[in-house]
Parts: C-alpha cells; sequence; structure tokens
C-alpha cells in the first residue's frame, strides 16, 4: 500500500516533467517546433516516452519515466512476494485441504 502511494504521488511529479519539456526548451534557446511545442511526452506509452526522451535529451523526462517505471515494477514484484503454500482445515471428522495465497 505504501508503493501504490510513492507511485501515485511520483506520477504528478513525472507527469509534470513531461509537460513542462516543451516549455523548457523555449526557454532555452530557439528550436524547432517538433522539438518544442509539438512535443508530446504524456500521450505515448512510457517505452517510447522515454526512447523518445533520449531521442531529445530530457533527462528529467527520462529519469522521472525511468522512476515511475521501477516504481510500477517494485509494486508488480511486492505483490509476487505472497506465498501460495497449502493449508489443512479439520472439520469435524473430515479434513478438509485449501491451497491459499496470502
Amino acid at each position: 500500500m505504501a508503493l501504490n502511494f510513492v507511485a501515485a504521488l511520483w506520477h504528478q511529479t513525472d507527469y509534470h516533467c513531461k509537460v513542462v519539456a516543451p516549455w523548457l526548451h523555449i526557454q532555452d534557446h530557439v528550436t524547432p517546433g517538433r522539438k518544442s511545442m509539438l512535443l508530446d511526452y504524456v500521450s505515448p506509452w512510457l517505452p517510447v516516452c522515454l526512447y523518445i526522451a533520449t531521442q531529445h535529451r530530457d533527462w528529467r523526462v527520462f529519469v522521472s519515466g525511468s522512476a515511475y517505471s521501477l516504481l510500477k515494477l517494485a509494486i508488480l514484484v511486492s505483490t509476487g512476494l505472497f506465498i501460495v503454500q497449502e493449508t489443512v482445515l479439520a472439520l469435524d471428522s473430515q479434513s478438509l485441504s485449501l491451497l491459499c495465497g496470502a
């Protein structure tokens, strides 16, 4: 649950970095439209966004997206830590065997 909370907060940071990146290009120096206002990091799938950020050398977007994907991976791995093991329940004279996960 704590990882979900951290991931939700980091998603806001990641979104902000993706939205602000084109404006930072304009602020630094004059750039063509495809590298400034037409640059979209919000819409593409995350791996595509990381690839585009690497091509344009937007390290803020790359680092925030990488951290967000690592958080999502940590959430996925942490749910896999629940072990499925056999549990035996005895009810009066009958034996019942169940597989319970966590």
